[in-house]
């Protein structure tokens, strides 16, 4: 059973976290309303450039059944040879389409960066990096709008075009982006896996990095149902509610391996495992 944070009751990881893989979209920045609707009107205007007579209802019934099949919901339109399109310049057009509807608008303004947070990981020695299925135009643009170019730019940022293609990319984007950040360390991913942390909004990702790359795991989900509290697993470590909670929890954890943020030395509390 998964541990569910709270700020009295944090969860102790089984070593210091030195290197910490965020997923982006939903994870470091907040969905805004009605997200998907527009991710589904750029989707089908961008299939519908190259694949003019395919009408909208068929594209959507296309795009559910390649999530299930493929694990994107754009793949089947460039796995499958009947449709038979580039995987790059459909997915570019796509994130050109969601650049294009969202900039000027309040898409991004649910988001809530923990800057000063993030601040003091970086200042105790904690590297972290992004590991996205968006393309790069999409993760710094998204990075531009909440601040989050601070933190993260192309160098710590892998996506899912720089990984082999799979139905299961998760666990290759992971070691991709631990590798940028131990590469001084010349060590192979599986040597650090529990010295590293996956952060997303969906457990699917969080099973491959605990399966195949043994690293710690954070579950963010803003609203815990009572289904949701009955389907933790084993490779959840613990269940955060926002960025704030994973942050603190971090700090809190590292506090007990004697790591801490310039002056933080007072900062001790009480974990349970």
């Amino acid at each position: 059973m998964a541990h569910i944070y709270t700020s009295n009751r944090p969860y102790l990881f089984s070593q210091p976290i030195r290197y910490i893989v965020f997923d982006n979209d939903g994870t470091l920045y907040n969905y805004a309303a009605g997200h998907l609707k527009l991710q589904h009107d750029a989707a089908i205007e961008s299939v519908q450039k190259f694949i003019p007579n395919l009408e909208d209802d068929q594209i959507i019934k296309l795009m559910d059944h390649s999530g299930g099949k493929y694990g994107g919901s754009l793949d089947i339109f460039y796995t499958e040879d009947k449709y038979g399109l580039s995987a790059e310049q459909l997915r570019d057009t796509y994130f050109d389409k969601l650049i294009e509807k969202t900039k000027g608008t309040n898409f991004f303004e649910n988001t809530d960066v923990p800057f000063e947070k993030f601040r003091q990981l970086i200042d105790s020695g904690v590297e972290m990096a992004v590991a996205t299925h968006g393309n790069m135009k999409w993760a710094l643009y998204t990075y531009e709008q909440t601040g989050l170019d601070e933190f993260f730019d192309s160098e710590n940022t892998v996506t899912k075009d720089m990984v082999p293609y799979n139905k299961k990319t998760r666990p290759e984007m992971f070691a991709a982006a631990l590798r940028k950040l131990a590469e001084p360390d010349i060590k192979p991913v599986w040597e650090i896996g529990r010295q590293s942390l996956a952060v997303e909004d969906s457990k699917s990702g969080l099973k491959e990095a605990w399966e195949c790359l043994s690293m710690e795991t954070v579950w963010q989900k803003p609203h815990l149902t009572l289904d949701d509290r009955t389907m933790l697993s084993e490779y959840v470590s613990v269940v955060t509610k926002n960025l704030n909670e994973t942050c603190d929890n971090v700090l809190q954890s590292n506090m007990q391996y004697g790591i801490y943020p310039s002056g933080q030395h007072d900062l001790f509390c009480t974990l349970e495992n």
